[in-house]
């Protein structure tokens, strides 16, 4: 098997995540281990994990992977032969397939490597088997993550993935809060009484539920809309990029908290409405009437 030093995995990721405008790639990609079951995601793509953003989708079982379409291995990453203290294993051991379209799709935390470095893979090329060998709260099984080199950022693999029902499901904005330049927090009511200002926009994150994309409008005005598909790096912090670039700290304050963005109230009545959908475009809106003085 061939090995990459981790050095050169760096320099593909940090060229992967610095481009601010996302492009939808061309290439379809078919699931890497099966999602027969109702949950077969243990996280999803743009959640929070520890300090930083999940930059892939991590499955619920390990499991048989194969590659999720056309191309060729890049590098088979053995956790054991490292010593880049930067990267220090995350994703355990790994498969880099490159593909059509500058795309490169990385299979992490495999306990067993069966591809061979130097062969051409199709979807039904089988990699190894996925387990214990990354770093992951909660769940030891495959970690996913889909990178366009053209394009130069980290995207959402489940943007070219079959849909399936666990990202078909509605998903509720929750209770919203509004924080003021002060840091002073209202829980938000129809008919309340509010300084005009600006203010921070967050919603309670309910049973570890997260939403594709969220929008802010004010008066019928977008005022913020976040669409969870690509990750850049900006000043060598993983970012989401709306209004402005956002970091894990920013978007997720804490752990039961997801930031939907900024607002400014004027005198008068306001009206708030906060939506969240999901892959598949089902939308779920609530509305609020704000007297603002």
């Amino acid at each position: 098997m061939k090995h990459i030093h981790i050095t050169r995995y760096r320099s593909i990721l940090t060229a992967a995540a610095i481009a601010a405008v996302f492009c939808m790639a061309s290439a379809a990609f078919d699931w890497p281990q099966s999602v027969e079951t109702d949950t077969p995601l243990y996280a999803i793509f743009g959640q929070p994990a520890g300090d930083t953003i999940s930059t892939a989708v991590i499955f619920s079982e390990p499991g048989t992977v194969r590659a999720a379409g056309e191309g060729k291995i890049l590098a088979v990453v053995n956790n054991d032969a490292r010593s880049d203290a930067w990267f220090p294993s995350a994703l355990g051991n790994m498969v880099l397939v490159v593909h059509p379209d500058n795309m490169l799709s990385v299979y992490g935390s495999l306990d067993e490597i069966t591809a061979d470095a130097s062969q051409p893979v199709t979807a039904e090329t089988v990699l190894g088997t996925s387990g214990t060998s990354g770093w992951q709260s909660g769940t030891n099984s495959l970690i996913f993550q889909v990178i366009d080199l053209e394009q130069r950022v980290i995207i959402n693999p489940s943007l070219l993935l079959p849909s399936i029902e666990q990202q078909e499901r509605r998903i509720t904005p929750g209770a919203i809060y509004l924080v003021n330049e002060a840091g002073t927090e209202y829980e938000a009511r129809s008919s309340q009484a509010i300084a005009a200002g600006t203010y921070r926009i967050y919603r309670d994150i309910e049973n570890g539920t997260m939403p594709y994309s969220t929008t802010l409008t004010v008066n019928g005005a977008i005022a913020e809309s976040l669409v969870y598909n690509s990750i850049s790096l900006n000043r060598d912090a993983l970012v989401i990029i709306g209004k402005n670039y956002y970091t894990a700290d920013k978007l997720y304050p804490t752990p039961d908290r997801q930031f939907l963005g900024e607002i400014t109230l004027t005198r008068g009545r306001n009206i708030l409405a906060v939506t969240t959908g999901n892959m598949e475009g089902t939308e779920a809106t609530i509305t609020y009437t704000l007297q603002v003085w």
